[in-house]
C-alpha cells in the first residue's frame, strides 16, 4: 500500500529516514507528510 501511494517501498522509506544524508531524510519526511495528508483526507 505504501509503495503504491508514494512510490517507495517500506524498506526504502526506512532507509531514507535513517540515512546519514540530511537532504535524503528531509525529502523522505516531506513525502511521508504528503502521504499522511492523503490518508487523512481519504478517511
Amino acid at each position: 500500500v505504501v509503495q503504491n501511494g508514494i512510490g517507495y517501498s517500506a524498506a526504502e522509506v526506512t532507509a531514507g529516514l535513517s540515512s546519514p544524508d540530511k537532504d535524503k531524510v528531509s525529502k523522505m519526511r516531506e513525502v511521508m507528510k504528503t502521504f499522511q495528508a492523503f490518508l487523512a483526507n481519504f478517511e
